[in-house]
């Protein structure tokens, strides 16, 4: 997972990139996560729902597998752990 953002003076995401890596049959943004953070103050409800919504995108791509349960709790609480670092240090 990775993740680089900013927050602007008001304390509101003003750039935010999210590429999950290997759990993606290649890499690429997602930027739809990328898209609900921006202009929204970095709470911990906001980047809960991030990470809900990588893991939703990720079901999108790769569909429902035998590791599936596995990785939709994992993808969504690594998402929400590198967005928080990312944006709050």
């Amino acid at each position: 997972m990775a993740a680089a953002g900013r927050v602007d003076a008001r304390g509101c995401v003003d750039y935010a990139r999210l590429v999950p890596g290997a759990a993606m049959p290649t890499p690429r943004r997602f930027v739809a996560v990328e898209e609900m953070l921006l202009g929204q103050a970095p709470t911990d409800a906001l980047l809960a729902a991030a990470g809900e919504k990588t893991a939703g995108l990720m079901l999108e791509v790769t569909g429902r597998r035998w590791s599936t349960e596995y990785k939709e709790v994992a993808i969504a609480a690594l998402a929400e752990r590198t967005l928080r670092r990312a944006l709050l240090g």
